[in-house]
Parts: structure tokens; C-alpha cells; sequence
């Protein structure tokens, strides 16, 4: 008799289980990651970043040829919070879409492309800092400014 309880029990958790959401994974566009994951981000405009150093990271983004890769989760409410600000700092910046990456990985850091191996990813979410597809800086949460550290790796 006491293994019907226990059984339903067991029933109940794998059911709960398949309903919980699959992350979003892959390499994404800004716009299909909030369809997506139907986030209800606020626009860039809701953030106000110093005009001077925003200038400061476009000209350093151009003159140094960097790129950046942004990983996060989907199920992250780290990622949630931040991920509109940091899309928000490029926007602002007038980094195209071209200029940036973003991947969503799933619970053991990992998406299908294989990409994130290139990348020592501990938290999302992290941004890396390219420069002739080199590594030579990161961000992951929680900075003090994404746009103030993001600057600091790309004036170095």
C-alpha cells in the first residue's frame, strides 16, 4: 500500500518537471530573444548611460576592430535584469547588432554550436571582450557598471 503513494508522488515530480520551460539556447538577434523568452524588457531608452563615455566605447569598439559575445540563460533572473542594459550600452553606443553576439545556454552552461567551449564561462550573464577574435577581457555579473568596466577592458 505504501508503494502507491510513492508512486504518485514520483508521477507528480516528472510531470512538474516537464512542464518547467527549456531554456532558450543558441545564438540569438536582441528582438528573437525577447520573443522568445517573452520577457517584458524595457526599451534602451529607459537607461541612461554618460554620453562621453558612450562616444568613448564606440570609437575604441572601431578603432581596435572588438567585437563582443554575450552569454546568458534564459531562466536567469541575473540575465533578465541585466541583459536589456548591457543590449542597451551597445545600442546607445551605436555598436550595430553586427558588432555583438548572444547566446543563450542552457542549466550546464552549454548551447548546440559548440561556441561557448571557446570561453571560460562561469555566470552568466558575461560579456567577452574580442579583439582579432582574441579574448582580452570579460564581464560577468555582477559589475559595478556594464558600461564603465566594459570601457575599462576596451581603452587597455
Amino acid at each position: 500500500m505504501k508503494i502507491i503513494p510513492l508512486l504518485l508522488l514520483v508521477f507528480i515530480l516528472l510531470s512538474c518537471a516537464s512542464l518547467k520551460e527549456r531554456p532558450i539556447v543558441g545564438e540569438y538577434k536582441w528582438g528573437d530573444w525577447v520573443a522568445a523568452t517573452k520577457w517584458n524588457s524595457p526599451p534602451s531608452s529607459f537607461y541612461n548611460f554618460d554620453s562621453l563615455k558612450l562616444k568613448q566605447l564606440l570609437a575604441e569598439t572601431q578603432n581596435k576592430e572588438i567585437n563582443y559575445v554575450i552569454f546568458a540563460s534564459s531562466f536567469c533572473s541575473e540575465c533578465k535584469e541585466n541583459l536589456p542594459r548591457i543590449i542597451a550600452v551597445f545600442e546607445k553606443a551605436g555598436i550595430p547588432q553586427s558588432g555583438y553576439r548572444l547566446f543563450g545556454l542552457d542549466d550546464d552552461l552549454e548551447e548546440p554550436s559548440g561556441y561557448y567551449k571557446k570561453f571560460n564561462i562561469k555566470n552568466t550573464p558575461v560579456v567577452f571582450v574580442l579583439s582579432d577574435n582574441r579574448v582580452i577581457g570579460s564581464v560577468e555579473f555582477p559589475p559595478t557598471n556594464w558600461l564603465d568596466d566594459l570601457l575599462k577592458i576596451c581603452s587597455k
